[in-house]
């Protein structure tokens, strides 16, 4: 429990997993459970009822089952090189969840363990836009422009979701960039 609590402490936009190579979860953070549920379900996030013990990787959804054999079979493809493997889900309508797998040194001859890093985009960017906001000193619309080209937006996107016009979000981005190269 302490070592969750850390972990959520640390990284509240991240979710970890800690997987053996035989495939067993041997640790998981709250998050990670919590995007887990979202991929498995396609759906909206868990209800604390709904929660599920991941405990080998055969439970792990599909993305994740799939991103860990590809990092077992590239250590026994490329054994002497240090390979991160990277992923992207788009989960309709809701959020874009980014995976991360690297093999965890633990001096050992040969690591037995996989760390899983799972990213809600839409989070991490709206966090990093926040940052932004206060770092470089932008506007509240400027603010609300920059989370949305940091989600990944098209500038059409953001001017319909926004209510303004192409030519707005482009002065606002050109103000943006401004701010940040000074």
């Amino acid at each position: 429990m302490l070592f969750e609590t850390i972990l959520d402490q640390l990284f509240p936009s991240q979710g970890l997993l800690l997987v053996s190579r035989l495939g067993h979860v041997i640790q998981s953070s709250p998050k990670a459970r919590e995007l887990c549920q979202v991929l498995q379900a396609g759906a909206g996030p868990a209800s604390p009822a709904d929660r599920v013990e991941w405990r080998d990787l055969w439970s792990l959804p599909t993305q994740i089952r799939t991103l860990c054999k590809s990092m077992i079979e590239s250590r026994e493809d490329f054994p002497n090189q240090r390979l991160q493997l990277h992923d992207e889900i788009d989960i309709e309508g809701q959020c874009c969840v980014h995976l991360t797998g690297d093999w965890v040194d633990w001096g050992e001859v040969e690591p037995t363990y996989l760390l899983i890093s799972i990213e809600n985009r839409q989070e991490v960017s709206a966090q990093r836009a926040a940052f932004d906001t206060y770092r470089y000193q932008l506007t509240a619309r400027e603010s609300d422009v920059w989370r949305l080209a940091m989600q990944g937006c098209s500038y059409s996107a953001i001017a319909e979701q926004l209510f303004i016009s192409v030519n707005t979000v482009k002065r606002h981005m050109k103000s943006i960039h401004e701010k940040r190269r000074q």
